[in-house]
């Protein structure tokens, strides 16, 4: 029997034996000698590693570098699925600012045009008074005297006069005031026309006594 098997071995099949041995070694030895995470990226050639290589959910979040991933890579639909979250609360104002610094002056800007020209001013100041009848005693009078057209009333007054002087122990004075057109007393910011003065007469003579009211009116 040995015989006959020596006569079928050939230096070729000798060496196609050993090959095969060889072989069968050298790919088992790759299998089982590799030490855990021996094969890095420098090892693998550009496209080698594909989607069907990968374990089933072996790449999670965790593996995947912040910032690395754009909205191209990412299945279409993707963004536009996400739902917006509510609105956050409105946050604390911050704090004021330092105040800065106080600008340059601005250049004078051109001179404007003439005004108009301005009604004339007072060039004189008149009296005008009016004088009652006589008035009995403890009886009151009521007088007013007005300005000429054109003419501005700036003060007045008025009392019993005895003559041509004011007697100041016969009136009571009750009135004194400037009045309008129409002799009622002037409103707040009306314009007065006249002066108006009442009085009751308690002269302790028993005298019966003219009321005089006067009122200053300045003319142009």
């Amino acid at each position: 029997m040995f015989d006959r098997i020596s006569r079928h071995v050939t230096p070729a099949n000798v060496i196609a034996t050993l090959a095969l041995v060889v072989a069968l070694a050298g790919s088992g030895y790759a299998a089982t000698a590799l030490a855990r995470n021996s094969v890095h990226s420098g090892h693998l050639a550009p496209g080698a590693v594909r989607s069907s290589d990968l374990a089933a959910n072996s790449v999670s979040s965790p593996k995947v570098r912040n910032g690395s991933i754009a909205a191209a890579d990412l299945a279409p639909g993707v963004l536009a699925r996400a739902r917006r979250g509510p609105r956050g609360q409105k946050g604390q104002p911050g704090e004021a600012g330092p105040r800065g610094p106080v600008g340059p002056q601005g250049t004078q800007g051109d001179q404007g045009p003439q005004g108009p020209v301005g009604s004339p001013g007072v060039t004189d100041v008149v009296t005008r008074s009016v004088t009652s009848a006589l008035i009995p005693l403890n009886t009151f009078g009521d007088v007013t005297a007005v300005c000429s057209p054109g003419e501005t009333v700036i003060g007045g007054g008025g009392g019993f006069v005895a003559g041509n002087a004011f007697d100041h122990d016969s009136a009571a004075i009750s009135v004194s005031a400037p009045v309008g057109i129409g002799g009622a007393l002037a409103s707040e910011g009306a314009t007065p026309a006249g002066w108006r003065v009442t009085a009751k007469n308690v002269d302790l003579g028993a005298q019966q006594r003219e009321l005089r009211a006067y009122v200053l009116c300045a003319r142009p």
